[in-house]
């Protein structure tokens, strides 16, 4: 299916779906269901507190203060991260690296949809939990909570009572806003480590993602997709292995994997270098779509942890940042300023 199809197919099912709906719109909204053309969230009530048994406890309490720490981390990594690579763009003259908007079908690969989707809704659904749990561990009432969809992008939320939140301590209203940022930290470091040992692991040669024109392998007609197997006779099962065995002589024999057979290419490396993006190859469908959420839930998940700190209007960050002061004006005044600040930032470090 091509991306027009793609975004044609879902514009309809939205129409057909609110045209559909429309006249029943009063009954839906006494039942929490609200939705306009591409838009739709379904609130309800929440139970006031969340899992008090472990919220409440004293090693909830001392990790509050760990999410503390670790949210305002992410603040920290996410303006050094936006800063420099908005001040790379600008300073080299080379292409540099680049915030790039995850479009599916325009930025990444279409295929790659449904792995993008379910990772936001675990990793938006688990951020909100953890505003929750937060919300009872200070002793804060969830009035409720629910779930939204904008367009093809799923969302959750819950909705701490704003009287008791104004009136506790600045210290107990942080807590609450950094839960759900650092519990997304410590998830992006948990799917990072799989990453790292899994992906090794269970690999069975490396992926050729993209050839470099003007390389030894494109002069050799390598093309993406196939999989590098063997080197000189010394079995591949990952990227990592490639530069080291060719390093070893040349010219070299190059074993691949081209629709189910194997080929031999002898090739001359003077650098030694293919000239190849590579990427772990996992065979079995299991295996390969395991590791692919995977990867996008780390994705999401630091995005969400470092993006999300900023203070940028309605974000998390920006009342991390507004809390800390007791005078409204004044913390209005900077949010406001830090978030144009980021915002500007943000604009330059994106590729669009």
């Amino acid at each position: 299916m091509d991306v027009l199809t793609f975004f044609s197919i879902v514009i309809v099912a939205w129409l057909v779906a609110f045209l559909a709906l429309y006249t029943r719109r009063k009954k839906l909204q006494e039942k929490g269901v609200i939705f306009y053309p591409f838009f739709v969230f379904v609130r309800k009530d929440a139970r006031a507190e969340w899992f008090p048994k472990i919220s409440k406890s004293r090693m909830y309490r001392v990790l509050d203060w760990v999410f503390m720490g670790l949210a305002y981390l992410s603040m920290g990594l996410g303006f050094w991260l936006v800063a420099s690579i908005a001040m790379s763009k600008i300073t080299s003259q080379r292409t540099t690296a680049a915030l790039i908007p995850i479009v599916p079908g325009v930025t990444v690969p279409l295929e790659q949809t449904i792995y993008i989707l379910v990772a936001i809704a675990v990793a938006v659904s688990l951020h909100e939990l953890m505003h929750a749990m937060s919300s009872t561990s200070n002793g804060i009432k969830v009035k409720g909570g629910g779930i939204l969809l904008l367009f093809i992008f799923p969302g959750a939320f819950v909705e701490p009572d704003e009287e008791e939140f104004r009136k506790a301590s600045t210290s107990k209203r942080i807590k609450v806003v950094a839960s759900g940022v650092a519990v997304n930290l410590i998830l992006a470091l948990v799917a990072l480590s799989l990453l790292n040992y899994l992906g090794p692991a269970l690999s069975q040669g490396a992926l050729i993602v993209s050839v470099v024109k003007g390389y030894p392998a494109y002069n050799a007609s390598i093309k993406p997709g196939e999989v590098i197997v063997a080197i000189d006779g010394h079995t591949v099962r990952s990227p990592n292995q490639v530069d080291p065995l060719l390093n070893t002589k040349s010219p070299n024999t190059v074993t691949l994997l081209v629709n189910g057979s194997l080929v031999n290419k002898t090739l001359t490396t003077p650098e030694g270098k293919l000239g190849v993006f590579l990427a772990f190859y996992y065979p079995s469908p299991i295996v390969s779509g395991f590791m692919t959420f995977l990867q996008w839930f780390y994705i999401i998940n630091f995005s969400l942890a470092t993006l999300n700190a900023l203070p940028l209007f309605i974000t998390d960050g920006t009342k991390l940042i507004s809390e800390l002061f007791q005078d409204e004006k004044r913390a209005k005044t900077v949010s406001l300023g830090l978030s144009a600040v980021t915002l500007m930032l943000l604009l330059m470090a994106i590729q669009f």
